[in-house]
């Protein structure tokens, strides 16, 4: 075995992951001034999506860099190109170099490509084309699909599907356990059905709370060659199981479904702000402490609150901003007024800076706000309760249950006080339902509000 294959297998062995693919050949390595050097190269992408990369290029070039080679300088190199063993054509972009190692007649290079395609020369009779899909969980054997505006896909378990979700489960890990097939008959069609597969990723993420990714592609023709492959090192998370959909099939479809048509629409400006999505999925992970994953959480009622400004931006202000302008030299005047006497001017001036806050609407008014824009029905005691824990991690870094402005009433009055964890999974429900609502859905979802009592019930 070569050194190339010792890296490779490396990091297989290091990261628990075995090698979804792996092509090697010959080819060339571009250089930021687009200098090319001939090379030999093995890449592999591993099931937790990262591309891992080696190849070995001859001393003769080391004279041709303008300063010393070094992990520092081989950095520049951005580009690798070639044709495989099996007469391939290969292309990567470097993300970057991990190791170099000199020797008397070559020196290797090995590192992380960011993506990378593999094409034949077949390009007609293209009949369908499968995704990789890591951390889906289900329960039959294929989910068919009818997406809106998009012709039938398929959902299918890999062939060692158990041995997966069983690697899921015990390592809290990433990995491929189910493929998309999608029909096409030419080529042009790959872009938008890559781009299909990413809304329902993301749709997927919200289902399961976890991150779904795609992180490969193959297409085949109707002979069942592949004839052209892609690698993406796209974000993946480790396993997660504070799912809000049940995995039976006939439950899932009806997310999926409803939720893509709506997603698809961006009718709530979710589609063009995936962040959001992405802050919430993060906020889930168990391999925070709790404190931090509620942070997580109270970030994203702010992001709820900018994703509500950007379709009503009136709500920002309690009156227009240009009428308040023109009051605004009153106020201060009327401040000064009252705090001259007893203030200095160095800490009047430090409060005239504020007064432009005045006209803010408050935080609880415009969580308020979404909540009924988004037809999320919520007691007005739940709001202000929710209201308190984001201010108290938001501000203080703890729960609301642990802070000295948590009184005994509040605590006999909220019985979600009871421990950090409680006041957690109120929040996280309350989150829960708002993605819901943000994509259209109605139906049966699973209610996290109370661990102890974990029940599936009706979205109202």
């Amino acid at each position: 075995m070569t050194e190339k294959e010792h890296f490779l297998e490396r990091h297989s062995i290091l990261n628990y992951q075995h090698l979804i693919n792996k092509h090697n050949g010959t080819g060339i390595l571009k250089y930021e001034n687009n200098k090319e050097y001939p090379c030999k190269f093995e890449v592999g992408q591993l099931v937790n999506g990262n591309i891992v990369f080696t190849c070995e290029c001859s001393n003769n070039y080391i004279n041709d860099f303008n300063e010393e080679i070094s992990l520092y300088t081989v950095q520049k190199f951005k580009i690798v190109e070639g044709l495989t063993n099996k007469n391939e054509n290969v292309a990567g972009r470097i993300s970057i170099f991990t190791g170099l190692s000199l020797g008397l007649e070559s020196f290797e290079l090995s590192g992380f490509l960011n993506e990378m395609t593999v094409k034949t020369n077949i390009k007609e009779n293209l009949q369908r084309v499968v995704f990789g899909l890591t951390n889906f969980v289900f329960n039959e054997e294929v989910l068919t699909l009818d997406l809106e505006g998009m012709k039938r896909l398929q959902i299918k378990k890999i062939d060692k599907y158990k041995d997966a979700l069983n690697f899921l489960k015990t390592f809290k890990a990433v990995c491929v356990t189910c493929e998309v097939t999608v029909n096409i008959s030419k080529e042009e069609e790959i872009e938008n059905i890559k781009s299909v597969v990413s809304d329902l990723c993301a749709i997927l993420s919200v289902a399961q709370g976890r991150n779904i990714q795609w992180i490969y592609y193959n297409v085949y023709d109707k002979e069942e060659n592949i004839t052209s492959q892609g690698h993406e090192n796209r974000v993946t998370k480790p396993y997660c199981s504070l799912e809000i959909i049940d995995e039976r099939s006939e439950t899932m479809e009806k997310f999926i479904e409803m939720s893509y048509k709506a997603f698809a629409k961006d009718q709530f400006l979710l589609r063009n702000n995936k962040y959001i999505i992405n802050a919430y999925i993060d906020s889930k992970l168990t391999n925070d402490y709790l404190e931090q994953r509620g942070l997580k959480l109270s970030l994203v009622t702010e992001l709820f609150k900018e994703l509500l400004l950007k379709t009503k931006p009136e709500f920002e202000y309690i009156i227009n901003e240009e009428n308040f302008k023109k009051i605004k030299p009153d106020i201060k005047k009327a401040f000064k007024d009252i705090l001259v006497q007893n203030v200095d001017s160095t800490s009047r001036n430090k409060m005239y800076k504020n007064v432009s806050g005045l006209n803010r609407t408050p935080f609880h008014d415009i969580l308020s706000c979404f909540c009924k824009y988004i037809n999320l029905q919520i007691e007005a005691d739940d709001l202000q309760l929710i209201i308190k824990i984001r201010n108290s991690l938001v501000h203080t870094g703890t729960f609301f249950c642990r802070n000295t402005d948590c009184t005994d009433d509040d605590i006999r009055k909220y019985p979600q006080l009871k421990s950090p964890a409680t006041e957690y999974f109120f929040l996280l429900n309350f989150v829960d339902k708002c993605f819901l609502k943000l994509l259209c859905y109605k139906g049966l979802y699973i209610n996290w509000s109370n661990p102890n009592e974990i029940k599936e019930e009706e979205l109202i």
